[in-house]
């Protein structure tokens, strides 16, 4: 019988909603000596990628947090929907928002340790145009949500189950959609934070193998730059559902579920443990735009 506590994951991953990363360096390599590479130089230096690069967060800027940059293995989002790849079309900037000018990424995770949550922050150079009509695209599909369920219930059971839980919550507009060969169900719309020039907030799921993965994200806009912050973590039902039945079972459920500690910090986030966005770590990132 396995236990959640072994297979408990901290999800430092990166939305899957939020178009496709890029390693967004300030300068040229420095390498070269002819021609226009001083120009070209300089005017990296002051542009798009390199503005970003210098507002992105780092360890140091939120108390109790670490910042890293995302593993190159981590990086990797899919890229803006092309026409005809999201059912319905409408929720298509849900799942990858459209290709900036540049973009930055930053994962951050508590210091100590214990927490299964990681937010991801992006933060996305646009025309401001653009940037307005991203909000307004991202608005529509969250309130698009038609009949919406609870993130992590029968949808995130294990086995032939869950696919009928599925076919059973499909429904008009966003709350279950599909980009390309990936599914993602349990949208709704979250109250959003009174930050920047507007903001919008939503919640969803999806799965990566035998998890779940449930996302939280608030989009930000100042100006022309996008500021995504997405808090996720893993729902493992298979390992909550193990351990519930050792606790029936009398078969040390205690410590399973508890980490053998007393703490927190082991154990795999049950159903109604959806991620957050910090907000301090949106005050941090908006303090250094």
């Amino acid at each position: 019988m396995k236990s959640a506590v072994s297979r408990s994951v901290v999800a430092v991953t990166v939305l899957a909603a939020l178009g496709s990363a890029a390693a967004c360096g300030g300068g040229g390599d420095g390498g070269g000596a002819g021609g226009e590479r001083p120009k070209a130089s300089a005017a990296a230096s002051k542009g798009p990628a390199a503005r970003l690069e210098r507002a992105a967060l780092a360890t140091g800027d939120i108390k109790g947090y670490e910042v890293e940059r995302p593993k190159a293995s981590d990086a990797a989002k899919p890229a803006a929907a092309r026409p005809g790849q999201a059912s319905p079309a409408k929720c298509a900037p849900l799942a990858a928002l459209p290709e900036p000018e540049a973009r930055v990424d930053r994962v951050v995770t508590g210091a100590d340790g214990k927490h299964h949550t990681a937010t991801d922050v992006e933060l996305a150079a646009y025309a401001v145009t653009d940037a307005r009509n991203t909000m307004t695209d991202l608005r529509e599909a969250t309130r698009a949500v038609g009949t919406t369920k609870a993130v992590g219930a029968a949808e995130a059971a294990p086995g032939a189950k869950a696919a009928e839980a599925a076919e059973a919550a499909e429904s008009k507009g966003c709350a279950t959609f599909r980009v390309g060969g990936h599914r993602y169900f349990g949208l709704h719309p979250l109250p959003a934070p009174d930050k920047g020039d507007e903001a919008v907030s939503y919640a969803y799921a999806h799965r990566e193998g035998e998890f779940v993965i449930r996302e939280h994200v608030t989009v930000v806009r100042r100006g022309g730059t996008l500021m995504t912050f997405a808090a996720s973590n893993l729902y493992d039902p298979e390992g909550v559902q193990d351990d519930r039945q050792a606790e029936r079972d009398g078969a040390d459920g205690g410590a399973a579920m508890g980490g053998g500690d007393g703490g927190d910090g082991g154990s795999t986030p049950t159903a109604d443990e959806n991620p957050e966005v910090a907000p301090e770590i949106i005050d941090a990132q908006l303090d250094k735009l």
